[in-house]
């Protein structure tokens, strides 16, 4: 099992024998980083980190996707028949601003005074 472990590290596939993507080598090697890092700095067990040497893949910029006029119309029409008041000045502020849930679900109305 031990040697099949090193396999699979070594020529970069999972136990599903898919690849592993240039994002999940990067994380990992950015693990490994750190604790060369701290080996070096705090423990002194090492002059300098192997890691150092080590050429990280480059990583896609991901995906970004922005709905077309139709889509945009579709949803806001879908939102105005929910049953809930607020999805649709919530969605037409998310698409307005960019906002995730998160920070639309955090916001909060102040009096003025």
């Amino acid at each position: 099992m031990i040697v099949k472990c090193r396999d699979e590290l070594a020529d970069g596939t999972t136990y599903r024998n898919t690849q592993r993507s240039p994002t999940t080598v990067v994380r990992y090697l950015s693990a490994l980083s750190h604790c060369y890092s701290i080996a070096v700095t705090e423990w002194g067990w090492l002059e300098e980190s192997p890691m150092r040497k080590v050429k990280k893949p480059r990583e896609s910029r991901g995906r970004v996707r922005f709905l077309d006029d139709g889509e945009r119309a579709r949803l806001l029409d879908a939102c105005k028949e929910s049953s809930n008041p607020l999805l649709y000045p919530c969605v037409v502020l998310a698409l307005s601003t960019g906002m995730r849930y998160s920070e639309l679900m955090g916001l909060r109305w102040q009096a003025t005074a």
